[in-house]
């Protein structure tokens, strides 16, 4: 949104917000609710606006995943530490219908086993940093470390049969420096040491420097052990989606000689477990990436586009056969920025998606045979987290203009039914008054 086609208009007791696209400017801005302009006056005495610094005591809800039974709900639930300027979280479950909402134990991430007798999560470990765990979710609730790593892991994803886990870690790449400096004299103050740059792509937007290596696939036993990796060599390396049968893993890379220098171009690939063989399965041009494989096994989905030169595309939904074959686009000219992760239907037949449009974002359904068409609909930001095994129950974040964000549960053929399970932040805002926002 161009911000000089905002106005605002402030009577007594209301202020308003136009734009074409309000609840873009929202999301990319600061939480929604701290945006939504206040009036400068209080209906009451109990009442008043919004202020900065009500949003030290806001607290956050994601990543909900319903259990493979379909009767309870894990989540991670952060706040900030203000005496340590940073982020905290927690795991928290809660029963399907959001009654007997309780903390679970610190940490983030908690993913469901297939068969919904643990939760894999990520925690503070030893020797230090971030680690994987596993707890138990019987009476007895034992917790198990099982990596014991030197960088963050991350995107943990369950095999099959539940005895492995996969997860992407940074794996350091440290580069030489040839020039031998004069030694420094004992006690002497110098500046210091340079940083050495050798990397095209050396720093990111809101990341900082990337080039101190590169990001790699592993797995590792369930009930801990020794990380093997799985890919290797100068290329990032994201996804690590297991196919049905837990032989591959499928991922997205740009492994070439000229990776750094090579703009915009991104293929798929399936690495096998048992002997490591990497096959390349997409070829054409451009970015292809986030892929799924189906539950029959038969195909995978992925988002791709064609190389191009424009400042900003958005991307199409693909199919193509397990081996690479047959690759085609499924998604037609739907030109909807897509976001989140794709989720099959139990029967393969289609895929479920959320996709921004108009400054809002709902969920969408795509048919393997073609064609998209709306699950859900409002001014609102809805992310699909979680299907559950009868693939009709879905776990989703909903925040809106004076709703931070919670978690809602809804049934795919009422998606207008959406049943809200928290209120995380009814507490901070009781005695705030928020001003009218409209486009």
């Amino acid at each position: 949104m161009n911000p000089s086609r905002i106005t605002r208009s402030t009577r007594a007791g209301s202020a308003r917000f136009r734009g074409p696209a309000a609840l873009r400017a929202v999301l990319h801005a600061l939480p929604a609710v701290l945006v939504a302009l206040v009036s400068p006056f209080s209906a009451s005495a109990q009442q008043r606006t919004l202020e900065l610094v009500d949003y030290l005591d806001m607290e956050s809800v994601s990543s909900p995943r319903i259990s493979p039974d379909g009767m309870q709900i894990v989540y991670t639930r952060g706040w900030v530490d203000r005496m340590n300027d940073s982020r905290e979280s927690a795991v928290w479950i809660m029963d399907v219908d959001g009654s007997r909402n309780r903390f679970l134990l610190e940490g983030s991430s908690p993913v469901w086993s297939p068969d919904g007798t643990r939760i894999a999560y990520l925690a503070s470990g030893e020797p230090a940093g971030r680690q994987i765990f596993v707890r138990w979710m019987d009476d007895e609730g034992a917790v198990t470390q099982v990596t014991r790593v030197n960088d963050a892991p991350s995107d943990l994803r369950w095999s099959p049969d539940g005895r492995h886990l996969a997860f992407t870690m940074n794996v350091p790449s440290h580069e030489s420096w040839n020039i031998t400096a004069p030694g420094r004299p004992e006690g002497a103050r110098w500046t210091a040491e340079p940083r050495v740059v050798t990397r095209a792509d050396y720093r990111q937007d809101r990341v900082g420097y990337v080039d101190d290596g590169y990001r790699h696939l592993f797995v590792v036993p369930a009930d801990g052990g020794t990380p093997r990796q799985l890919t290797d060599g100068p290329w990032n390396h994201s996804g690590g989606e297991w196919t049905p049968d837990g032989a591959e893993l499928v991922f997205s890379a740009h492994r070439s000689d000229d990776a750094e220098l090579t703009w915009r171009e991104r293929e798929i690939y399936a690495v096998a477990l048992e002997t490591g063989e990497i096959t390349q399965l997409t070829t054409r041009r451009g970015i292809d990436s986030n892929p799924v494989p189906s539950p029959d096994g038969r195909l995978i989905a992925y988002t791709g586009v064609d190389y191009n030169e424009d400042t900003y595309r958005n991307s199409g939904i693909y199919v193509m056969e397990r081996d690479g074959s047959n690759p085609r686009l499924i998604s037609g000219d739907f030109d909807r920025q897509l976001t989140g992760d794709m989720t099959w239907s139990p029967d393969s037949r289609a895929l479920h998606f959320t996709a921004n449009e108009h400054g809002s974002r709902n969920l969408h359904r795509v048919s393997v045979s073609g064609g998209v068409e709306a699950v859900t609909q409002g001014v609102h930001l809805l992310s699909a987290s979680s299907f559950g095994a009868d693939g009709r129950t879905v776990v989703a974040t909903v925040s809106s203009f004076h709703e931070p964000g919670d978690i809602f549960v809804f049934d795919l053929s009422r998606p207008d039914e959406l049943r809200r399970l928290t209120h995380v932040n009814d507490d901070v805002l009781a005695n705030i008054r928020l001003g009218e926002v409209e486009e």
